[in-house]
């Protein structure tokens, strides 16, 4: 069998399909092919790079002005204890306007401790003014009974009267010796215990629903224990920041330790800060500042960047497909798809061309979409902030409604024909469809004669009860005809805190406005009941609760908005309870975190969600004449989307065209390339297999046209070497020579057309037969003569026979006839079968190879020296005695010189020593195949690179013998 060698086929293969091929590109040319191919791709990921860094610029900016913002929000006002009288008061409306101020307060209440922990306690009280909850300060045991007195003579203080002596001694005991002792004590957070353990307290004002008591322990200062409470909320709003306050006096290092900072980089952090203390200090991975809030006390904030200092990941991308492109190892794998065909170079060719501007377009494009979805968010804000804020406005304008339809029933029961306070009873069934909370009609002396109670049922209550009347004498005072004497009421009698309430409700027939008194806030209308003379005899006190009033006029104006618009959804939420929203059967998704934003302190909040795969613009708005309520509007982005997918689908149709297009022009300019191409191939396919008479004729005036040309002119040359071909064949015996039991057979395979290797065999008299093999220098038509003259030399009756008389024959007509000098190796030999001998004589030409069986291959010395050299000798034949199964084989050098394919070295002498016994088959014509079919598998090429001639003498030996 066959060794060291591939597995070819035996039958060439045929040549490949049109418009295929190599490409032949050199490492040189495919690293620059690679080099080019990364260039677009690394511009496009420098691009990127440039964007992200110009992005990262913008965001630093913006960063270290959010920092620069959040410190200035966690610095206190002037006094922080209006910041927390504010907080406490509006928990105190929060708590005592419910239903159930116990189970109210048990929220509350750890909201307060979230907001001082760890310093605060408290107590509440109910309406008798027993303990409900709670405990006293420094865990003291609370003396009830002077918590009654105190809650009782509280109530009266609120009226207006005093502390008397025993309550006051119980407010320094109980509260501390700097607490107040008038009626200033309620309802603002106060000193009550001096340093070095500071304590504030807040007392609610006592009402008939209870009261409570704030005792908030600072062991710095309220200053600090508010920046602490600022930093806290601050924390919730910005995960990504971190804020701590600290002082001089203490350990600074460890407090920058809790922003994340190692000892050593704490210190160095201080020490910059120092150095410049108004500047954000900018660091690899975040930013910096701090701001001084008093002596010797700071706040610090770090807001963490981990984006900044990290290479950004498209120049790592292009980087690495550059350094991948450029790495020598793998070309062949790399540009398979390149080297596959014309078509597919092209095709390639094309679509790199479009991909590169398309990779440019949709830099800019993700860019613009970037921008374009930014402006059309923020349209889709600023459309429903206009919402917000006109619904707000329009509040003003339901007032001046309200009152015009106030004013017109007032002109109505001056025509009646009953008596004014008959007439207002009888149009009371209609009146009450305003949704008030209460109607009182006063008469001039103050006295209630009409009550009833609206839809809000909660009744009037200002002054602690007396408020109502007062503000009714004074309204009718100011308008009666009569005067206050002949009423019987007293003209001395001071307003106080009404009278300046009402100052701005006293200058309209019908009057309507805000009032705050006490602990409530109200919409109060004073509606004149007018006789026939136009007198006013009543007036007829009527309130709303403010959050009532806002909550009738958000139920008459969102329902009707949100029946007209199906991408706004507008909810009203209560500041206070934020389950009471309007409409209640709405949903505005992700509203909890834009009420939690609007509760600390921002007046308008922007903001998206992603709900049910669908997302949504936030928007939301703390009014300024809508107090109770927060108004929020979702917006969905499905128009924002359908924008940005119709902006996609133009850039990804405008991509398609052109690619379309590229592949167009590619399939049409390699169509035009490889019709003549495929031509061409005909033509070669013709050449192989020896139809010298096809033509191309191709017409055309261009590069392929003269090809053709040249190709149909090549063919009438190879028509004539078809013919040479023919006749030299003819040349060679046509069978395998029998003599005795011995089989000689040859096989000759040219690197051209026509060859100048010869062999020849024939029989002689007496069982013998003559054999002869030679090698012409050179290919082609002249050396194709010298073989022809050199077998018939060979074949003339004067040398027939002998090996020695060949070579010299040959020696002679070569250099009688050859006008141009040639060289010939060759050897002739005489084997005779009757005495089983081999005589052989050479001239140059390489020595043949013995194989008997049970030895190694030897090889045969025959000297000679070559044909045509000068002053040659002849040598004299070198003999041999054959035996049974022996196999000579005699070749040329093209069997020798032949290159391996997989070494790249000549197969040489020793490899056919080697491969002989494999290759040697039962016939010398088997044999001889087999040889030539082994240099063809070795060498990996149909056409040899040499010509390759081969004639054996095998022994056709009895199958008795061979053993």
């Amino acid at each position: 069998m066959i060794q060291d060698c591939p597995a070819l086929p035996a039958v060439p293969p045929p040549l490949p399909p049109v418009g295929t091929g190599p490409a032949g590109f050199s490492p040189l040319e495919r690293r620059i092919l690679a080099f080019l191919l990364a260039m677009p791709f690394l511009l496009v990921a420098l691009g990127l790079h440039f964007l992200e860094r110009e992005r990262a610029a913008a965001q630093l900016v913006e960063d270290a002005r959010r920092l620069e913002y959040l410190l200035a929000e966690a610095e206190p006002g002037s006094d922080p204890t209006i910041e927390v009288t504010r907080f406490l008061q509006a928990v105190e409306q929060r708590v005592f306007a419910a239903s159930a101020p116990v189970e109210v307060w048990a929220q509350v209440s750890g909201e307060i401790q979230e907001r001082f922990p760890g310093r605060v306690t408290w107590l509440l009280l109910d309406g008798r003014g027993e303990v409900a909850t709670g405990e006293g300060p420094d865990g003291r045991p609370v003396p009830r009974a002077l918590l009654r007195r105190f809650f009782a003579a509280g109530r009266a203080v609120v009226a207006g009267g005093e502390f008397a002596a025993g309550e006051r001694s119980f407010i320094r005991s109980f509260l501390g010796p700097f607490a107040r002792t008038d009626r200033r004590v309620f309802r603002q957070v106060q000193l009550a215990q001096p340093a070095p353990r500071e304590r504030y307290v807040y007392l609610s004002q006592p009402t008939a629903r209870g009261m409570f008591f704030v005792f908030i322990d600072t062991p710095d200062s309220l200053q600090e224990a508010c920046v602490q409470d600022r930093i806290a909320r601050l924390h919730r709003r910005y995960p990504g920041v971190r804020l701590v306050l600290l002082r001089a006096d203490r350990a600074t290092i460890q407090g920058m330790g809790r922003l994340g900072f190692s000892p050593k980089a704490s210190r160095r952090v201080w020490a910059a800060l120092t150095a410049a203390p108004t500047e954000v200090l900018r660091l690899p991975r975040s930013l910096v500042a701090r701001r001084a809030i008093g002596p010797e006390l700071w706040v610090v904030g770090r807001q963490r960047r981990p984006g900044v200092a990290d290479p950004p990941l498209p120049w790592l991308i292009g980087l690495a497909g550059l350094l991948a492109g450029m790495l020598p190892l793998g070309w062949s794998s790399r540009f398979a798809l390149l080297e596959r065909s014309v078509r597919t170079s092209l095709v390639a060719a094309f679509l790199y061309a479009v991909a590169v501007p398309s990779l440019i377009l949709a830099l800019a494009v993700r860019v613009f979409l970037a921008e374009q979805r930014a402006a059309l968010e923020d349209r889709v804000h600023r459309e429903a902030e206009k919402a917000l804020v006109t619904w707000d406005q329009q509040m003003l304008a339901d007032h001046h409604r309200l009152r015009r339809r106030l004013e017109r029933l007032a002109i109505r029961l001056g025509f009646a024909r009953h008596p004014p306070l008959e007439a207002f009873r009888r149009e009371w069934p209609s009146l009450r469809r305003l949704g008030m909370d209460s109607c009182l009609v006063f008469d001039r002396a103050g006295r209630v004669v009409f009550e009833e109670e609206g839809r809000g049922g909660q009744r009037n209550r200002l002054s602690g009860g007396r408020g109502a009347d007062r503000l009714a004498r004074a309204y009718l005072r100011f308008y009666g005809s009569r005067s206050t004497a002949a009423s019987g009421a007293d003209d001395s009698e001071p307003l106080g805190e009404v009278e300046a309430l009402s100052s701005g409700l006293l200058d309209k027939p019908v009057a309507l406005g805000f009032l705050e008194a006490d602990d409530q806030r109200s919409v109060i209308a004073l509606l004149p009941l007018l006789d026939a003379a136009w007198q006013a005899w009543y007036v007829a006190f009527i309130r709303w609760s403010r959050d009532r009033f806002e909550e009738l006029y958000l139920r008459q104006e969102l329902r009707p908005r949100r029946r007209g618009s199906t991408a706004l959804r507008v909810q009203a939420f209560h500041v206070l309870d934020p389950t009471r929203r309007l409409p209640a059967s709405a949903v505005v998704p992700g509203a909890s975190a834009v009420l939690a934003r609007l509760a600390e302190g921002q007046s308008l909040v922007r903001s998206r969600v992603v709900r049910g795969g669908e997302g949504f613009l936030l928007t939301g708005l703390r009014g300024v004449n809508i107090t109770c309520f927060s108004l929020v509007a979702a917006t969905s982005d499905r128009s924002i989307r359908a924008v940005l997918d119709e902006l996609r689908a133009r850039f990804l149709g405008a991509v398609l065209v052109l690619v379309l297009i590229s592949l167009a022009t590619s399939l049409s300019l390699a169509r035009s390339f490889l019709r003549p191409v495929g031509r061409l191939t005909e033509g070669l396919q013709a050449i192989r297999e020896r139809r010298f008479e096809h033509r191309i004729g191709i017409a055309a005036a261009d590069e392929f046209g003269g090809l053709a040309r040249l190709f149909d002119s090549m063919m009438e040359s190879l028509a004539d070497l078809e013919v040479a071909r023919t006749i030299q064949e003819q040349f060679f015996p046509p069978a395998p020579l029998r003599c005795g039991r011995w089989e000689i057979a040859g096989v000759c395979r040219t690197a051209s057309r026509v060859g100048g290797d010869v062999f020849d065999h024939f029989a002689l008299a007496d069982d013998r037969a003559f054999l002869f093999i030679g090698d012409v220098t050179g290919h082609g038509i002249g050396a194709a003569l010298v073989t022809a003259l050199a077998k018939a030399t060979v074949r003339h009756p004067a040398t027939m026979g002998r090996p020695e008389a060949v070579i010299a024959a040959l020696r002679e007509v070569m250099r009688a006839t050859a006008r141009v000098r040639q060289l010939m190796t060759c050897q002739a030999a005489v084997l005779d079968a009757t005495t089983a001998t081999l005589a052989i004589a050479g001239a140059g030409h390489p020595w043949p190879m013995l194989w008997r069986r049970g030895q190694a291959p030897r090889l045969l010395e025959v000297h000679g020296k070559i044909v045509g050299a000068r002053f040659a000798a002849v040598e004299p034949a070198t003999r041999l005695a054959l035996e049974a199964g022996d196999v000579v084989v005699f070749y040329s050098d093209g069997v020798i010189e032949a290159i391996e394919a997989k070494t790249g070295r000549p197969l040489g002498v020793a490899g056919l020593q080697r491969h002989l016994p494999d290759l040697a088959g039962p016939t010398a014509g088997a044999t001889a195949a087999r040889l030539v079919d082994w240099v063809r598998v070795c060498s990996g090429r149909d056409i040899p690179e040499d010509d390759l001639t081969v004639l054996v003498i095998q022994g056709v030996a009895s199958p008795e013998e061979l053993r």
